[in-house]
């Protein structure tokens, strides 16, 4: 505010060189901080769902390997069937990833491939 207030103040009080100057300096710093910003690694948010066959993978062994990917896991909620065959489990995830990137991290598809895995599936929030 207290910029353009200025930019304001030259252009009214007959600097205009000095006016112009002050305007292509804020736009390159603009420009320039927007550049940096966008290669800043930001805090992403995901849940991932998983369903499994009953004596399949383990909690703990889901755990080790999304934590051995580099997510943060900050919570988590499992879910039996009426049966006790399947068992659901969603996790929280915290990931610091560029902001342009939207796919799912490559430890979805290691997990997919695990034995007992019926279904999964990646949520971005």
């Amino acid at each position: 505010m207290w910029y353009v207030t200025v930019i304001g103040l030259c252009l009214g009080g007959g600097q205009i060189w000095l006016g112009i100057a002050a305007t292509v300096i804020g736009l390159i710093a603009l420009w320039v901080l927007n550049w940096v910003e966008l290669r800043l690694r930001q805090e992403s948010r995901a849940r991932l769902y998983i369903e499994l066959e009953d004596a399949s993978l383990s909690e703990n062994r889901i755990r080790q390997m999304l934590e051995g990917a580099g997510l943060r896991i900050a919570g988590s909620q499992i879910a039996l069937s009426a049966g006790g065959k399947h068992r659901e489990i969603a996790f929280d995830l915290l990931e610091y990833r560029l902001p342009n990137v939207t796919e799912h991290p490559p430890i979805f598809e290691t997990v997919a491939a695990e034995h007992g895995v019926i279904r999964i599936e990646w949520k971005p929030q």
